[in-house]
Order: structure tokens, then sequence, then C-alpha cells
């Protein structure tokens, strides 16, 4: 989905012609999620029932049929579909590997293998979000869609090799969707709220800088990388300090870091260096939060549970997602982008104050029903 953002503009462009402009190109930025919400909320109950290998193989598949629908796709509706395909199987591959972390993990090394997980995701995104935006400007803005596909297709080959078939639970043994939602609806809350804000990166974010003279896609691609690689760092701070920081430090740390993001956003006027710093600041504030709102989820439904815990969070946060420009696209037109920039920047200190105050080991511990 990272690799969306950066061409934006382009699929504005794109559809202007036909009367859609920069709607449609908020739609193609955030319909992913939709995927992901969905697929949130498939996976949570399917993996019990399923097992994991067929998680990872319907990824796979999803990932690679959502590039070929993104190059070759003729209208609006049809490029919508495969980004919503794109998400779903990002959904089940999340909650999948989510699940053998929590089974083959657990304690204070599991919260350093969620870090890490999240570390290698965010370079990844670094790499390929460069590289694929530079080659959007000479190919198009279909270009990230050949990425997925291959992707997809590589995944798709390793998987049906390298993950062995994994017979399915019990259904008689796996936990409630309503036992899970008991345990980790307050971490869900909070995922659908930072992740609410943070959405505004890929469906206002990129117009800004347009608008303040960043007008190469892979230039826009770089101020996003900044973001990716510092939530690179942010999650490997969490690695290295889990255990021995306490989660309320770290929690106040990141949204005083998104805090000031959005602010310098929000009185920025021009210049690359500034807005790389801002984004620095929004990516390392992500990247501990991330580790947080997942290794608590995992901490919250344990074992086999945790998939669909993941799964129940991935859904708060896709959908928190989903309806970020539903909120953002008349507040940028009622207080204009730098506008929504500072109003993000006071949201996150309220986010951030509301979770500090919230009660620690509030859920409940019910048994199973």
């Amino acid at each position: 989905m990272a690799l969306i953002a950066p061409v934006v503009p382009l699929i504005a462009e794109h559809f202007r012609p036909a009367g859609q402009g920069e709607l449609a190109a908020q739609l193609v930025a955030v319909f992913p999620f939709l995927g992901l919400l969905l697929g949130g909320l498939a996976s949570g109950w399917s993996i019990p029932h399923a097992g994991l290998r067929p998680f990872i193989l319907i990824a796979a598949g999803a990932y690679a049929t959502s590039g070929v629908i993104g190059l070759f796709a003729p209208t609006l509706t049809t490029l919508l579909i495969g980004c919503g395909l794109l998400g779903f199987g990002a959904a089940f591959l999340m909650s999948g590997l989510s699940a053998m972390t929590s089974i083959v993990f657990d304690g204070a090394e599991r919260g350093r293998i969620v870090g890490l997980q999240s570390a290698i995701g965010n370079l990844f995104n670094v790499a390929l979000g460069i590289g694929t935006a530079f080659l959007a400007e000479r190919l198009g803005w279909r270009t990230p869609f050949g990425v997925f596909l291959a992707f997809g297709a590589v995944m798709l080959l390793l998987s049906a090799r390298a993950i062995p078939k994994v017979a399915r639970s019990d259904a008689g043994g796996v936990a409630t969707m309503g036992w899970v939602l008991r345990r980790t609806w307050p971490i869900c809350l909070a995922g659908g709220a930072i992740f609410l804000l943070a959405a505004t990166q890929s469906t206002q974010l990129p117009f800004l800088l347009a608008n303040n003279g960043v007008t190469s896609a892979g230039m826009r691609a770089v101020v996003a990388t900044f973001t990716t690689g510092a939530a690179m760092l942010g999650s490997l701070v969490f690695s290295a300090v889990q255990g021995k920081v306490g989660e309320r430090v770290l929690i106040l740390i990141a949204a005083i870091l998104s805090a000031l993001g959005w602010a310098i956003f929000g009185i920025w006027s021009g210049g690359l260096a500034v807005a790389f710093l801002a984004s620095a600041l929004l990516g390392a504030g992500l990247g501990l939060l991330l580790p947080i709102l997942f290794s608590g989820a995992m901490r919250a439904a344990p074992g086999e549970a945790s998939g669909q815990a993941v799964g129940l969070l991935n859904t708060a946060i896709f959908l928190g997602s989903f309806l970020n420009p539903v909120l953002t696209a008349p507040l940028a037109q009622l207080a204009g982008r730098p506008g929504l920039m500072l109003l993000l920047a006071a949201l996150s200190l309220a986010v951030g104050a509301v979770a500090l105050a919230w009660p620690r080991g509030s859920h409940p511990t019910s048994e199973q029903t």
C-alpha cells in the first residue's frame, strides 16, 4: 500500500478528464484498507479452522491477482476491486504470521520479534517505494501494480514449497471471537484511532507536498521514505528496549513525535529538508506504536487465539484508515491542508493522553465461551 501513495497525484491526473480526479486517486489510496478490514474479519474466523498454510497461499494469490487487475484495469471500478484484493491478501498474511509468532515465541522475546518484523517490513517499503516511484515517472502510475504482481507470484511459489501443511484446529477448542474481542477491544480502539490519523499521509499529504513544490512522484516517494525509514528505526528501538522501558514512556514519546511531525507540516511552506524532518518524526512515532499494539494483542489472546486478536486489531486499524478520507477531505476544504495538519497534531496528543490514562490490565480474564 505504501507504494501507491507517491503516485496518487498521477492517478488523479489520469482520471481528471473523466471528472473524477482527486476523489478517484484518494479512493485508490484507501481501498486497500477496505480489503484489509474485510480480510482482518475473515482471518479472525478462518485461521483456527483452516490452518496457516492456506492463509499464506491465499495472500500470495490475492497480491498477484491485484497486480494483474491494476495493470490492465480499464475503469475506476475495476481498479478499486484490485486494490481491495491487495488489502485482503495483506490482512491474511499479517494475521497468519502473527499467529505463528505467538505460538513460537513468548514474553519479551516475542516483543523483540514483533519489533524486528515491523522494522524489516519498513526496510522493504523503503527500497521498493523509492524504486517504484521513480519508475512510475517513466512507466506510468500503474507501475506499483506490476510490483504487486511480481511479489505475489514469487511469494506464491516460495510458500507452496517452503510452508508445511498444517492440519486445521479442532473447532471445539478454539477461542470464540466474542472472548477475543472482550480481551482486545481497548487495543483495537487505540489502533483504529491512531490509523484514522496516520492514513492522512496517504490521502492528503501527497497533495500538500505537490502544492508546496514537490511535484515529482519520485521526490514524494523520497519524502515518504523518511517516514518509513524512521518507522523502521522506531521498531528497532522498541525491539531493543522491550522489557526494559515501560510502554507508557514509549507511548508518550510516540505521541510527542507524531504531534511534532504534523505541526511542522502545518506551518511548512516549502523546502525538502523540513519535509524530510516532519516525515521522519511521523515515522518514528508510528514505528514505536505498531509493535506496542501488536504485542499487546498477542498478550491479551495468546497462542492460536492471537491470530484472531491480530485479525480484529487489523480490522480496527483498517477501518480507521478507510474512514480517513471521509473525515479529512471536508476538513481539508474547510481549514485547508495546513490547518488539517495542525489539527492532527492536537489530536495526536489527545490520543496519546487517553492511552496513557487508560488503566493497564483492564481486559477481562474470563474463560472462553
